[in-house]
């Protein structure tokens, strides 16, 4: 089983703790395609639309669509696969923050680039209005990544706590589901696709049609309990030689957010659970850091708010560069572009 086989929408790049973080060079390597499209162009040249205009033309049983969603803007797309058998073609954002630019040129890797399609004289009119924007807009960036890592801080201490007070009999849970090895699995791996992202919306979780042989288990999310059981899980797993999939946070590749095995799924959940993780905690212990690991608690969250209170600031300056950029667009000419796009495509699946 492959991760592909299970999930068809992801993020391959993330705000986190430490930053943003990208998996292109991991998700879009060249010697793997038939051919990559990456795209070039201000915002709102019509990338993302270009994608989804162009995965609308391959919606049929013959070929396998993947969607690659923007972790700033779930309504954007950052890149798009089209498989068909073994053969697959990839179109990408290339532009910052993960800038891509060509290894093995014209051979492998095509340059489209959007730019040649807008009026320029009509940027140059707004010239002092874009620099302005554009440096708003990485300035409350920067404010959102430095909110991100003193979250970082406060979650480590959190944990600290929690992983103190998990009890040793949390295994009796494991063990209740009788977890098999039928090699649907190829390996044991971290995978480098996000099925959640951080942002103008805080943490938002794409939504996939998963098979139906395979079962959710939802688990308690409290003080970061979620976190504790699957990093305990996998343990288990790896002790028993059951392979997995584990998905990673995008906060930290230290972080579990999804583990996949051959019959379950499992992930955290705010509301109501399956697991209770609370049932395995030495209740005595939080009882006595309990002052503390509240405080903590809630300046942990309060540093994520803040953070999603920039990153929502850096997104209105982006969304009014994008209305600057569209009204210079000759848009007929990007659908051109498509067409030919859409053309290339087929000949080379």
């Amino acid at each position: 089983m492959k991760f592909t086989d299970i999930y068809k929408n992801y993020f391959v790049a993330a705000n986190g703790f430490d930053g943003f973080k990208s998996y292109f060079d991991y998700e879009f390597n060249p010697l793997e395609y038939e051919k990559i499209f990456i795209l070039k162009g201000g915002p709102g040249t019509g990338k993302s639309s270009l994608m989804k205009k162009t995965a609308g033309e391959f919606k049929s049983n013959e070929y396998d669509i993947y969607n690659i969603y923007c972790s700033s803007d779930i309504n954007s797309l950052d890149g798009l696969i089209i498989k068909k058998g073994n053969k697959k073609i990839a179109i990408l954002d290339g532009t910052a923050p993960h800038t891509c630019d060509p290894s093995y040129p014209g051979c492998i890797e095509c340059i489209v680039n959007l730019g040649e399609n807008w009026d320029e004289s009509k940027l140059e009119e707004k010239r002092d209005y874009i620099t302005s924007l554009t440096k708003q807009k990485k300035e409350n960036y920067i404010k959102a990544y430095k909110a991100l890592n003193n979250a970082k801080y406060l979650y480590i201490s959190v944990n600290q706590i929690m992983k103190n007070a998990l009890r040793d009999s949390i295994y009796s849970v494991f063990e209740k589901y009788n977890f098999k090895d039928t090699s649907k699995i190829e390996r044991t791996r971290k995978e480098h696709r996000l099925t959640d992202a951080f942002g103008k919306d805080g943490l938002v979780k794409i939504s996939n049609d998963l098979p139906s042989e395979i079962k959710t288990v939802t688990i308690e999310s409290k003080y970061q309990s979620a976190d504790i059981f699957m990093q305990s899980l996998a343990d288990y797993l790896t002790d028993k030689n059951i392979p997995y999939i584990t998905v990673p946070s995008p906060l930290s590749d230290e972080i579990i957010s999804e583990i996949i095995t051959d019959e379950y799924i499992f992930k955290s959940s705010p509301d109501s659970a399956d697991i209770k993780v609370s049932e395995y905690i030495n209740q005595e212990y939080i009882s006595n850091n309990e002052k503390m690991l509240d405080n903590l608690w809630q300046s942990y969250k309060n540093m994520l708010e803040l953070s999603k209170e920039y990153f929502t600031y850096a997104s209105k300056k982006h969304f009014a560069l994008e209305e600057i950029y569209i009204s210079a667009m000759n848009f007929q000419k990007n659908d051109t572009v498509i067409t030919d796009l859409i053309h290339s495509i087929r000949n080379h699946l």
